[in-house]
Parts: C-alpha cells; structure tokens; sequence
C-alpha cells in the first residue's frame, strides 16, 4: 500500500489549514498531479510524497519545522531542500519542492500530499475507507468492515 497520508499525522495538523490554505494546497497538488501525469511519474511522485510526509518528517521532525517556519529565508531553506531531498527523489518533486519554497508555501506540503492522494485514489477509483474504534478490531471485525466497504462501491 502507497504511505498513509491521510493517517492520524494528517489530520493532527490538518485541522489548523483554513479554507483558502486548503484550496491553495488543492491547488498545487493538482498541478503536481497533472504535471506527473504527462510524465508517466504520477505514482512514483505519490510514492516519494509518502515517504517525505511518513518517513523523513516522521523521523526528523525539525526539518519540517525548518522547512516551514517563516522566520527562515527561502534561500536557506533552497539549501536544505537539494541537500535532504536531491538524492532521495526525481527531479520532478525536487522542482515541485522548490517552486513551493519560492512561492513560500512549504508549510502546505502535507496538505498538498494529502491532496494529491486525493486526486490519485479518484483517478484510479478508489475509496479509502477509515475506521476509529476504541479498541483494536478483531479479525473478524475488520473482515466486517472491508466486506461493507466492498458493497458499498458503484
């Protein structure tokens, strides 16, 4: 399964992005996605947004905190961008990262992962299904959940 972008991480800073947030990182993840698209990279560039949000912040929390503070020049934060990110994926989201940089909108770089899985998971008709429950299901539980969740599909 592609990372888990839309998990509990998201929607911990979620809840802070206000509508005109919301739709500029709609915005941007869908010129990524289109962008993607023509360049037959769309689901590497999902794989490579999973794994900035889910892995690299996930364990190196102050680079997103640098990476989105406004107290930081961009010029700094260009640096740190082609230095943490040059080798780790394809040209094409390394320029994304930098166009948000210019545009000083790093700090909507989760919304805009969420975003762009968004515009995947409808491109390729899939509905993601989320479940909270104050206990671990059971097996047989979740094996509830996905059959209704198949029956629910067009």
């Amino acid at each position: 399964m592609i990372g888990d972008l839309a998990g509990p991480e998201f929607f911990r800073y979620s809840s802070v992005l206000d509508q005109e947030s919301q739709h500029v990182a709609r915005i941007y993840a869908t010129a990524l996605q289109r962008t993607a698209e023509k360049k037959g990279e769309a689901d590497q560039v999902l794989d490579e947004l999973a794994a900035v949000i889910d892995d690299l912040f996930a364990n190196e929390p102050e680079l997103e905190r640098f990476l989105s503070s406004a107290a930081v020049r961009p010029a700094e934060k260009e640096a740190a961008i082609r230095k943490a990110f040059g080798a780790r994926v394809s040209d094409l989201l390394l320029d994304f990262l930098l166009v948000l940089n210019r545009h000083r909108r790093l700090d909507r770089l989760r919304a805009v992962a969420f975003y762009y899985r968004t515009l995947r998971d409808q491109r390729n008709h899939v509905a993601r299904v989320f479940v909270r429950s104050a206990r671990p299901l059971s097996e047989s539980q979740l094996e509830a959940v996905r059959r209704m969740a198949e029956k629910s599909r067009p």
